[in-house]
């Protein structure tokens, strides 16, 4: 029989996704067994006969217009078959970890683990979101992690030659609602200076070995982070073999930038304090490949390292702290830097890895020193600033070449000057 009803009375057991009928009292679902494609196929989790019937009807459908050369017969995976694929094609040890951890829950909500990836439905995405957030997680973390899954659901053409024309339903994916924020923190030169000073000296009293291999190690990798604004990743991936100390010349496989066009950078030349930094990282693993790490992965010893000493020396940290910054807040800071430091736009990205100035610019803040600055060349070019600096300079020229003003005077009288244009 193609259609038919399933009861715990005759199939001997229930599984999830059965609906409870109240006027019965039974736990019951609608099955589909038929022949498709030339294969017997089977299908259940139907709420009712109507439902059932209409599917039944989509698969005859499907049958005609094939036979008639319309469209070729569809035949959709399992949603776990698909997201492993995907996963198998990952690259990043992030996006590795991410869909290792993401996947497998987004699986376990699921009616059934054999739900094909047409049966998904826009509720099982609101489950998640749902039940991720009761977790503990803000609504913006959440939306990324049906991001990743949407990613690979839309990538099933890839993955499946018979799929290569199919479009998901527009409306399918839920994502939470959420008010985007973006980090804005720079490392102001205070804090630069206090950490690196503190995390790069020398053996403290007292301090265990490990320790103090940790605290240089975390200082190496930040100090590094300022002065090229690479990523965690792409540090801990910085393998010797990319560095010709000849030439001053570091080469950087990009990970998250590999395919849409940007794979490397170059560092050239690297400065004095850029070299001092990446021999000293070379004696971190002497007989590794990599620099920063031992296996070219992220190292998350540094995040709870610099969290202990930002404490004693005062400096917030942490993303859920006010005013705190995290290890990614580097690149922030040197991208920033260059941009006050009107390096041109095409230079930074050549250093940073956007392939655009748009995404480039996400990363270049304002900061207190350079609105000052702004303000006093405004006041210069267009304000009074320009005619009184020349006034005034007219004045001390004047003055010593009368002899009315001593040498000390003309010190302090510069210093003054400076001070205020």
């Amino acid at each position: 029989m193609a259609v038919k009803e399933l009861t715990k009375e005759t199939l001997g057991k229930t599984k999830s996704g059965w609906t409870w009928d109240k006027k019965r009292g039974v736990w019951s679902t609608w099955q589909v067994d038929t022949h498709f494609n030339g294969e017997r196929h089977i299908r259940r989790g139907f709420k009712s006969k109507k439902e059932t019937e209409d599917y039944l009807a989509q698969l005859k459908m499907q049958e005609k217009l094939k036979d008639i050369g319309v469209i070729k017969l569809l035949k959709f995976p399992k949603v776990k078959d698909l997201l492993d694929k995907h996963s198998a094609t990952l690259e990043t040890p992030k996006a590795i970890s991410a869909t290792a951890r993401i996947f497998p829950k987004f699986i376990s909500i699921l009616p059934s683990p054999h739900l094909t990836i047409d049966e998904l439905k826009r509720k099982h995405f609101k489950d998640f979101a749902d039940i991720r957030i009761a977790e503990g997680i803000k609504a913006e973390s959440a939306n990324r992690e049906i991001g990743e899954i949407s990613a690979a659901i839309h990538k099933a053409g890839d993955y499946y030659e018979n799929l290569e024309n199919w479009t998901i339903p527009g409306n399918l994916i839920y994502r939470p609602s959420f008010e985007p924020t973006e980090r804005d923190r720079v490392i102001n030169a205070d804090e630069r200076g206090r950490l690196i000073q503190f995390l790069l000296s020398d053996k403290l009293t007292g301090e265990r070995e490990k320790d103090f291999i940790a605290r240089r190690r975390a200082g190496l990798v930040l100090y590094f982070g300022l002065l090229t604004g690479l990523r965690h990743g792409e540090l801990c991936g910085l393998k010797k073999i990319n560095f010709d100390r000849n030439l001053r010349k570091l080469k950087v496989e990009r990970f998250k930038t590999r395919k849409k066009g940007v794979a490397v950078t170059f560092f050239e030349p690297l400065t004095e304090t850029q070299l001092w930094v990446i021999t000293e990282a070379e004696k971190l693993y002497p007989h590794g490949e990599f620099f920063f790490s031992e296996h070219g992965k992220l190292h998350n010893k540094i995040y709870s390292t610099l969290k202990l000493h930002c404490g004693k020396l005062g400096i917030p940290y942490g993303k859920n702290i006010e005013n705190g910054f995290v290890p990614h807040d580097a690149r922030h800071t040197f991208i920033t830097v260059l941009e006050h430091g009107s390096v041109d736009s095409s230079t930074t990205r050549s250093f940073s890895g956007h392939s655009k100035d748009a995404m480039m610019k996400r990363y270049s803040h304002a900061t207190q020193d350079s609105r000052t600055r702004a303000m006093q060349i405004i006041e210069n070019e267009i304000g009074q600033g320009s005619s009184k600096s020349t006034d005034e300079m007219k004045r001390i020229y004047d003055s010593i070449k009368s002899g009315k003003m001593t040498l000390n005077e003309f010190e302090n009288t510069v210093k003054d000057l400076l001070t205020v244009f």
